[in-house]
């Protein structure tokens, strides 16, 4: 090429106009103002191309760039491969890949900093590192991890295995096999957990699931909040707004038969099998108590049931509050199914009357 400049090195070639090969062998300048280092079988034929060394890579996007490593291929626009093996933006401008092997860029701006079988399709995404790991979203991030997505716009996966962010700046730090398909939503980590509502978080645990708007579990496994159970909460424990499963020494043994919809504003604080659908209620622990009334209350116990609005059991064993504003401090098998009725304790007390009031005792 014209003012094309060989300075060393053997079986060169500088054919394009201004390029130079500074040596190596089996070399190529083909494109106008390209520049090889040295290394073998290399090729910059862009125009303004750089390749600075090692085998068989390829500069052919317009002032592409690649510094070494071999078989790698910088084709897009203003691209850059530092090093590695087998790397390539695959015509996307402006991408960049710093090492690895087999990683491509076809998103613009798009940036793999290293890794194997990494792949960055949205624009302006990002993988760290990691294996088969893929940003597809605009803006999306992947930290590093193993056969993690993330999908969403302007979503983000730390790590873990098979995690997928699809939501629009949704998050998932860890874990393995969990999505958040909710627009703001959030998993810390954990396994086969699910948070689809909208700005909803589950921290981590076992297959639990958060799909209402703004709805939140801390942990645990197999916790349900529903689609339509605005604000409520499950802290942690197993199989809260659940029935019918079996519980193994980790696992349900048996999966799950009923799930039951959550309560707007509800929370369940632990335990086994709460059930918390009353609006605004509250269960603070045990197993298989029920909080359905309006702002029922049940803080422990076993088999004990709120039903309605503004009751409240206290503990022990197959009590029900179904008065209004009825209250059952614990016990055994009392009811208080007066309006404003107080049983205190003991075993098998009724206060059904209205105002009516049993302090402990067994009838």
């Amino acid at each position: 090429g014209a003012i094309s400049t060989i300075a060393g090195g053997r079986s060169n070639l500088a054919s394009g106009n201004c390029s130079v090969v500074v040596g190596g062998s089996f070399n190529t300048g083909s494109g106008a103002f390209g520049f090889v280092g040295g290394g073998n079988a290399n090729t910059a034929s862009g125009i303004n191309s750089v390749v600075v060394g090692g085998l068989s890579n390829s500069a052919s996007g317009f002032a592409s760039f690649l510094g070494a490593g071999a078989y790698n291929n910088s084709n897009g626009y203003q691209s850059v491969v530092v090093g590695g093996d087998s790397n390539s933006p695959n015509g996307a401008s402006r991408s960049f890949i710093g090492s690895g092997c087999g990683n491509v860029n076809t998103g613009n701006c798009s940036a793999i900093v290293g890794g194997q079988g990494n792949t960055s399709t949205g624009a302006w995404s990002f993988v760290g590192g990691g294996y088969s790991n893929t940003a597809s979203g605009v803006y999306s991030t992947v930290a590093g991890g193993d056969r993690n997505c993330s999908i969403g716009c302007r979503s983000s996966v730390g790590g873990g295995i098979l995690n997928r962010a699809c939501g629009y700046i949704s998050a998932i730090a860890g874990g393995t096999g969990n999505t958040t398909s909710g627009i703001y939503s959030f998993i810390g980590g954990g396994y086969v957990n699910t948070a689809n509502g909208y700005n909803s978080t589950i921290s981590g645990g076992y297959k639990n699931l958060a799909a209402a708007v703004q709805s939140v579990v801390g942990g645990g496994i197999c916790n349900n909040i529903c689609s339509s159970a605005l604000g409520a909460t499950i802290a942690g424990g197993i199989g809260n707004n659940t029935a019918g499963g079996v519980m193994g020494a980790s696992y349900f043994s048996t999966p799950v038969a009923v799930v039951y919809t959550a309560g707007p504003y509800s929370f369940i604080g632990g335990g086994c099998m709460n059930v918390g659908t009353g609006d605004s209620a509250t269960i603070g622990g045990g197993r298989s108590n029920l909080a359905s009334g309006a702002c029922s209350t049940v803080v422990g116990g076993t088999f004990n049931t709120g039903s309605a609005a503004h009751t409240f059991v206290g503990g022990g064993l197959c009590n029900v509050s179904s008065g209004g504003c009825s209250t059952i401090g614990g016990g055994q098998s009392n009811t208080a199914s007066g309006a404003r009725s107080f049983v205190g304790g003991g075993c098998s007390n009724t206060a059904s009357a209205q105002y009516s009031f049993i302090g402990g005792g067994r009838t």
